[in-house]
């Protein structure tokens, strides 16, 4: 069955500074990340929603400010271990986010509610699920990610990241993508980034019992350029 048509609507070493390419300036970096599963089985664990995003910085200057700023909000807070947004605390959210409010980054984002999805392929080939959303994400960018190097985390999900890796490297030769590397969430803060931003926005979804659930999407402000819902 091909799939729908989509419809939008508008405990680890602390991590060192995000390694670039050496040519800083002007290149684009687009980190990649998801949160939830392709499974199905609702019942027995599967999430309802499947969040993917991209946060996307027009130069590797950005980017690097970016780095070090994390790195000092590491710092303040005594930390040794990574930002990742599910093992944070809400005082570890709410220091992250108010320090990378003056950061230069736009996000973006596709919401996939499985509920609303009938398609055998996507229900049960898991790297069709991936593939296909990955591809829907770079699709609708609104034209923004063009020459990229493009960071996923290498050691997140094995499936997901294959996936990427396989639709990615078709787009090389398309021009939106010049670069593709994997890197250790671990030792990478811009991957750490990532995670946070799209673990804001899948914590206002996933908790509909916590009044105050949208706070940290709220901290991200006009970063948060789309969040698109899969239809």
């Amino acid at each position: 069955t091909t799939a729908a048509t989509p419809m939008w609507t508008s405990s680890s070493t602390a991590a060192p500074p995000a390694r670039l390419p050496r040519r800083c300036g002007r290149g684009m970096l687009v980190l990649i990340d998801e949160s939830g599963c392709p499974g199905f089985k609702f019942l027995s664990g599967s999430t309802r929603y499947f969040i993917i995003g991209m946060v996307i910085f027009k130069t590797f200057d950005d980017a690097e400010k970016t780095s070090e700023i994390i790195s000092i909000i590491r710092k303040e807070l005594r930390s040794k271990t990574e930002f990742k947004f599910s093992k944070s605390s809400k005082e570890y959210r709410e220091a992250f986010f108010k320090g990378i409010a003056g950061c230069k980054f736009t996000i973006r984002i596709l919401v996939v509610d499985k509920l609303l999805i009938n398609s055998h392929e996507l229900s049960n080939k898991p790297k069709v699920f991936y593939n296909y959303f990955l591809q829907l994400l770079i699709k609708h960018d609104n034209d923004m990610v063009q020459k990229a190097h493009v960071k996923i985390d290498g050691s997140g999900n094995r499936i997901f990241r294959d996936a990427c890796a396989s639709y990615l490297r078709k787009q090389l030769a398309m021009h939106k993508i010049k670069k593709l590397s994997f890197a250790n969430s671990a030792q990478d803060n811009l991957i750490q980034l990532a995670d946070m931003c799209v673990g804001a926005v899948a914590y206002s979804l996933n908790h509909p019992e916590d009044s105050n659930r949208t706070r940290w999407q709220k901290m991200l402000g006009k970063k948060l350029e789309d969040i698109w819902n899969f239809k």
